[in-house]
């Protein structure tokens, strides 16, 4: 079971125009009109059920970095920064709170994979990785 998840007041009263409707009130559909609003477009969001109601509700809320595909790494950086920054751009407390992940081994293989996973780690990110 997820967390509890605070509904969002939802407006059926449709508007005149819009610059972009959104459908889908997840993360990636709140994000996109989040940030359409703030270029100053008119953004209908439009969601079956409640926001952040469906799987966005599921995730535990893990802004993972660590051990991430190289692929998707810098994406992940990326989302680490804008969720540093979310209570004070949004007013609110989203309940972001950074901590740790520990992995533990006794094998030196396991160790020898993640000393490698941890160098193109700091060699992609530079500065905003860290590791403290």
């Amino acid at each position: 079971m997820g967390p509890k998840v605070e509904t969002v007041a939802d407006d059926t009263t449709l508007p005149a125009q819009v610059d972009v409707v959104v459908i889908g009130g997840g993360i990636i559909g709140v994000s996109t009109a989040l940030y359409l609003s703030e270029k100053g477009l008119q953004v209908a969001l439009c969601e079956k059920g409640h926001i952040a109601g469906e799987q966005s509700s599921r995730n535990w809320g893990w802004v993972r970095v660590t051990h991430r595909d190289m692929r998707e790494f810098q994406l992940s950086i990326e989302s680490l920064k804008l969720w540093r920054k979310m209570d004070a751009a949004l007013g609110i407390d989203t309940g972001f709170n950074q901590c740790g992940i520990l992995y533990m081994t006794a094998e030196d293989s396991m160790m020898d994979n993640h000393r490698v996973w941890l160098d193109k780690a700091r060699n992609l990110a530079g500065d905003a990785f860290d590791t403290r």
